[in-house]
């Protein structure tokens, strides 16, 4: 046998071997410790579908809260800065680990990390407001933890129900409205918030069911903004949104930062505002005569409208509302794609349907990547460096 024939025989040998050891543990009851992160990712990997197996490929596998663990029962692992998918793999396996000395020293781990990363927010120009409503699928926790490992902390505007699910960090931060806002109301609220209690200059607001790409906000970062028009820039990019809708033939858009033009708008997520924008929005009278999307006919129109006038509460359609502003405004509106932020809920608190379809990214960014090797620094498909405008602005920004 050649030489190196040989090194690959015995390295096969040695990972069957391995295999097969792992294998009879699980079969017998016992336990399988992971040595760091990248063990973790190994051995999830190679039991996906429920079976382990020995295979040598390449893996995509991201772990965060909610990931249903199939061999790993305990592990050792070092620290891990914020904004990293490290550090959401450490907090999906707190909630899953039964041992309480376990889960109490990986649960200091994960507080002494969201420490760090809070001392770096609030002195920043930022401020993030989420809204969020009973579901039958809560997905608040997660889209707080990844906001968190991204670098923001949050402030929640929850409608009546049940929220003893979040842990004590998480519901420090809420506001529970004691009587029903709705949709459209409660993001008026959280707006209003954070205008009248912050000095920030970017402004994000954020739906309950939006996953954060742990990269999101030192990578916007470098967008804001692009074009002295701006609106929003919107993290979450849906399905219909990456191609050219209004050509027959709907080829894909670029890649990077596109301005959409649409007479409304599908899909508020994670928008972010300049606070400019925000504080002209909230002064505009479209702000208390909205009363959410036209039905097909006047009369059943003007009867709807009436009952929502009377129940505030019935108002929803955001976004709509939001696109029709940007429009009456002379605003521009902006998407990343890929989208680094991914719509999760499966059932809607509003009876709107899920997430499948155009209720999600279509071109959605891979959470095992960085954003800077999956987005380029392109806005509507062009260097910002060939773009003169953007350099005059970013000028006068400085």
């Amino acid at each position: 046998m050649a030489p190196k024939a040989m090194k690959e025989g015995l390295a096969y040998l040695k990972v069957m071997e391995g295999f097969f050891i792992l294998a009879r543990a699980k079969v017998e009851g016992g336990r399988v410790i992971a040595v760091g992160t990248t063990a973790v990712r190994t051995l999830e990997s190679a039991s996906l579908g429920g079976n382990l197996r020995s295979q040598k490929s390449d893996t995509e596998i991201f772990i965060y809260p909610g990931f249903k663990f199939q061999v790993v029962d305990a592990m050792i692992t070092n620290f891990h800065l914020p904004k990293s998918s490290l550090l959401m793999l450490v907090s999906a396996f707190i909630g899953w680990v039964p041992q309480v000395a376990v889960r109490k020293v990986a649960n200091n781990l994960l507080t002494t990390a969201i420490e760090r990363a809070r001392k770096t927010i609030d002195k920043d120009n930022w401020s993030v407001v989420v809204t969020t409503a009973p579901r039958v699928d809560p997905t608040l926790s997660v889209c707080l933890d990844s906001l968190l490992i991204a670098g923001w902390n949050a402030k929640v505007f929850a409608e009546p129900g049940n929220y003893d699910y979040l842990n004590e960090e998480h519901s420090g931060n809420v506001v529970f409205n004691k009587t029903k806002r709705g949709v459209w109301w409660n993001w008026v609220d959280s707006c209003k918030w954070a205008l009248e209690n912050t000095t920030a200059e970017n402004i994000m607001t954020v739906q309950d069911d939006s996953l954060f790409h742990p990269d999101s906000r030192i990578f916007v970062e470098n967008f804001l903004w692009p074009r002295q028009d701006a609106g929003f820039v919107s993290l979450y990019t849906p399905k219909h949104y990456s191609v050219r809708g209004h050509l027959k033939s709907k080829p894909p858009r670029p890649l990077g930062l596109n301005r959409i033009v649409t007479k409304s708008l599908w899909g508020a997520c994670a928008l972010i505002f300049p606070r400019s924008v925000l504080e002209e929005m909230m002064e505009n009278p479209f702000i208390e005569n909205w009363r959410g999307a036209n039905l097909r006919t006047k009369s059943a129109w003007e009867k709807k409208k009436k009952e929502r006038g009377e129940n505030p509460h019935l108002i929803a359609n955001s976004d709509t509302a939001i696109g029709k502003m940007m429009n009456n405004m002379g605003k521009s509106m902006w998407f990343m794609d890929p989208s680094p932020v991914q719509h999760i809920a499966e059932h809607s608190a509003m009876g709107h349907g899920g997430n499948k379809g155009r209720r999600n990214c279509g071109r959605c960014a891979k959470y095992s990547t960085a954003l800077k090797d999956q987005i380029p620094f392109h806005i509507q498909g062009i260097q910002p460096e060939n773009l003169v405008e953007y350099k005059d602005l970013k000028k006068r920004q400085n």
